[in-house]
């Protein structure tokens, strides 16, 4: 019995050293939100996914052996702008891209809840930008190389990709 205990114990540890730093985009209230406090709402069913996001947040997968580049991406879930799909197409991407030696970030950006923001249009790719500086700036303290940082989306994540590469203010690099 002491063994069983020992190995379940040793199995949920293998997940809580994999426990990732969750770090808020903005201090005090994010621009462009109307409200104070967070309407964030998980759904469990199903694939899972987050809706009324109106605290942007940065969770970072460090890999126990990061690669020789020193490689970084940001993952953008999918969810149409309305939820994000951040268990599979955020948490457990980071995940797989760890075992390569790549540092991971999952943004959690802001979704469209009816008058919470003053213009939603930009709520996204403001929290991507913002991503982006935070990974950048604190490339030493992640243990990456700060011109070696991607981003990849899925979905509407993909879509932000997207615009951020080819938007005139771009992705503001070093």
């Amino acid at each position: 019995m002491k063994r069983i205990s020992l190995i379940i114990l040793l199995i949920a540890s293998s997940y809580v050293l994999q426990a990732q730093d969750v770090m808020p985009l903005y201090k005090g209230l994010p621009p462009g939100n109307k409200q104070p406090g967070n309407t964030e709402t998980n759904i469990k069913t199903g694939r899972g996914y987050v809706t009324n996001v109106s605290i942007p947040t940065l969770t970072v997968f460090k890999p126990q052996k990061t690669n020789a580049a020193k490689t970084a991406v940001i993952i953008c879930p999918g969810g149409g702008y309305f939820r994000l799909s951040i268990f599979d197409g955020g948490y457990e991407m980071a995940k797989e891209l760890n075992k390569e030696g790549i540092t991971a970030f999952v943004l959690k950006y802001r979704t469209y809840t009816e008058n919470a923001f003053e213009s939603f249009q930009t709520i996204p790719f403001q929290d991507l930008q913002t991503a982006f500086k935070i990974a950048q700036e604190g490339a030493d303290n992640f243990g990456i190389d700060k011109n070696n940082i991607g981003i990849i989306g899925l979905s509407a994540g993909g879509h932000l990709c997207a615009m951020t590469a080819i938007a005139k203010e771009g992705i503001k690099m070093n």
